[in-house]
C-alpha cells in the first residue's frame, strides 16, 4: 500500500469513495451484493492493517538479527535511515479537478521535510506551518506542462484525483529508525545528525547515502559504535562527509534547538519562494523530478499511478539547497 495516508490516493476511502457511475452499465459490480455490503472497507481500515503488519515484520527482523547484544547485518538496517529504500506516495488532501484559482492549495509537508522522523520520532522542536499556495499557481503548471497520465499507449489528459501527488519518506524506514533508537544502536543525537544532512531533500539524497559506507556490518546495542562511526567519517575528510561532521560538532547540550533553528530558517525561505508563481514553478519542477526518480524503481508498477508533466524537460534530476533554491543534481541523473 504505497498511498498509505489520507487522502489515500487511488483507493476507495472516506476521502474519495468509488461510485457506481465509473463502471460500465453492464459491469457486474453494479449489482454485486458483496461489493455493496458493509463488508467492503475503505483504505482508512487497510492503513491500520498495513501499519500493524509493518511493525510486526520489523520486530521479527530485529529479533532475528539482534542477538547477544549485537546487531548483525547492521548496514541493512541503517541503509533505511540514510538511503531511500522505498517510498510512500502522498498528496494534497484537495482534489485537483475541483481546485479553484483563488483557493489555497495545501501542500504535503513530507515532500519538503521528513517530519515524521525529525519532528515526531526525534522530537526536534521546530515550529513550522503547513505550506500553501494559490490554486492558480498549481493549475497553471498543469496547463503549462501538459500534465497527463500515461501507461503504454494509454494517455489520459489531466492530473490524478488529488493535487500535487509525490513520493515521500516511507513508513518502513521510520519504523526501522524507531527500532534502532529503542534498541540502543543509535542515539537520538546521532540519528538526528544523520537525518539533518541534506534535510531539505527528505528522499533521494546522495549526501546521506554516502554515509552508509562508514557503518560496520555489526554494531553493539550499547551505543559504543557511535564514536567509531564518527571517526570513520572524519578520517578520509572530503566534502561529502563535511556536513555530517558540522552537525555532529554542534554543542551536544543544545543540538535540538540548533537543528530546530536550521529547519525554521529553511522553512521561512520556502514560504517566501512559494509566495510567487515563479517560485512555485521551481517547486513543481522538483516534484516532477522526484516523480521521475520514483518511476525508475521497481515499486513503480503502474504508469497511471502518478501524473507526468509531458512537456517539461529535465536534463538532470533536481534537488533543493538550504536556501530553498532548486538545483540540478547531475550525478543522480
Amino acid at each position: 500500500m504505497k498511498e498509505l495516508k489520507v487522502p489515500w490516493l487511488h483507493w476507495h476511502s472516506q476521502a474519495s469513495p468509488i461510485q457506481d457511475e465509473i463502471f460500465a452499465p453492464d459491469d457486474p459490480l453494479r449489482s454485486d451484493t458483496l461489493y455493496h455490503s458493509s463488508q467492503v472497507k475503505g483504505a482508512e481500515d487497510l492503513e491500520l492493517i498495513v501499519r500493524s503488519g509493518t511493525s510486526r515484520w520489523t520486530k521479527s527482523r530485529f529479533d532475528r538479527e539482534a542477538q547477544n547484544g549485537i546487531l548483525s547485518n547492521a548496514q541493512s538496517f541503517l541503509r533505511q535511515v540514510v538511503t531511500t529504500t522505498t517510498v510512500n506516495l502522498t498528496s494534497s488532501p484537495q482534489q485537483s479537478a475541483s481546485l479553484a484559482p483563488d483557493e489555497l492549495l495545501r501542500l504535503p509537508t513530507t515532500f519538503f521535510l521528513n517530519t515524521e522522523c525529525l519532528l515526531d520520532e526525534l522530537n526536534i522542536p521546530a515550529n513550522i506551518q503547513r505550506l500553501k499556495v494559490p490554486g492558480a499557481f498549481y493549475t497553471n503548471c498543469l496547463s503549462r506542462y501538459a500534465v497527463q497520465r500515461q501507461d503504454g499507449g494509454v494517455v489520459v489528459q489531466g492530473d490524478v484525483d488529488f493535487a500535487f501527488a509525490v513520493p515521500e519518506p516511507s513508513l518502513e524506514d521510520r519504523v526501522i529508525l524507531a527500532g534502532l533508537l529503542g534498541r540502543g544502536v543509535l542515539s537520538r543525537r546521532l540519528a538526528a545528525c544523520l537525518l539533518m544532512v541534506d534535510f531539505q531533500n527528505p528522499i533521494f539524497s546522495r549526501k546521506r547515502e554516502y554515509l552508509l559506507r562508514f557503518f560496520p556490518t555489526q554494531m553493539k546495542l550499547d551505543g559504543s559504535g557511535e564514536a567509531l562511526f564518527v571517526q570513520a567519517v572524519r578520517d578520509p575528510g572530503g566534502e561529502m562527509g563535511a556536513e555530517f561532521l558540522s552537525l555532529w560538532d554542534v554543542d551536544p547540550s543544545g543540538w535540538e534547538q540548533s537543528f530546530a533553528t536550521m529547519i525554521e530558517t529553511h522553512w521561512t525561505k520556502l514560504t517566501e519562494k512559494l509566495g510567487t508563481a515563479d517560485g512555485f514553478d521551481e517547486i513543481f519542477r522538483l516534484a516532477e523530478s522526484r516523480r521521475r526518480q520514483f518511476r525508475k524503481r521497481p515499486l513503480s508498477e503502474f504508469g497511471l499511478t502518478l501524473p507526468i508533466a509531458s512537456t517539461l524537460e529535465i536534463t538532470d534530476f533536481l534537488r533543493m539547497d538550504v536556501d530553498a533554491h532548486v538545483l540540478p543534481d547531475p550525478e543522480e541523473a
